[in-house]
């Protein structure tokens, strides 16, 4: 069967969303997603594409594919009640192309995009079982111009030390439920380097950040 739907306007809580089309047909256990596309999800632009198979059991991605581009962070934050550290807020507009192959319990994930002018790549698994998200990623962010970067992420502050060079940025990403861990963080920013990790446990309240 084929199901082509165009909605002016769609509302789900906080996010307000639309045009929305979507064009996508049936078979016998799967689906063909041609195109699902948001022009406007609340500060965001959303398009997905690619086939889902094996509905009938444990559904699979075969080149499911999305792009995404956020020209207005706070307003897509509050529509998806997200806490966005203020830094990256800054960093708008935000984009990102993904691909997933695989199932639903063992997916390879590869995602590229940019947050601002800083390059962003992540690869790895993900998979959702009992409701809950798991990630493992590595994570790859990178610009040749360590100042502009810090300037774009903190506008009103005032910086004496210039950052000569570049800044780039790896780490392990592993997200797990409300548990989050990045590990293996090798950073450099100008001739200044970190290394370090860090976890963060959401379903505690305060939240837990270590």
């Amino acid at each position: 069967g084929l199901v082509r739907i165009a909605v002016p306007i769609l509302t789900w809580r906080d996010l307000l969303a639309g045009p929305l089309g979507i064009d996508v047909a049936f078979g016998d256990g799967f689906v063909d997603v041609r195109s699902i596309a948001f022009t406007d999800a609340s500060g965001a632009a959303v398009w997905v594409g690619g086939k889902i198979k094996n509905l009938d059991g444990v559904p699979t991605a075969e080149s499911l594919q999305f792009d995404m581009k956020v020209s207005d962070v706070a307003r897509f934050a509050r529509a998806t009640r997200t806490d966005i550290a203020a830094p990256l807020r800054a960093m708008a507009p935000w984009s990102m192309t993904g691909a997933i192959n695989g199932s639903l319990l063992d997916a390879t994930v590869a995602l590229e995009g940019k947050l601002g002018p800083v390059d962003a790549n992540a690869r790895g698994k993900a998979s959702v079982a009992d409701r809950r998200l798991k990630l493992d990623l590595a994570l790859d962010l990178s610009h040749p111009n360590a100042n502009q970067v810090r300037d774009l992420a903190w506008p009103g502050l005032k910086f004496k030390t210039k950052l000569d060079g570049s800044m780039t940025v790896a780490a392990k990403l592993k997200l797990d439920g409300a548990k989050l861990a990045v590990n293996d963080i090798a950073a450099t920013i100008g001739r200044y380097g970190l290394r370090g990790q860090m976890d963060v446990d959401q379903s505690t309240q305060p939240r837990s950040v270590s």
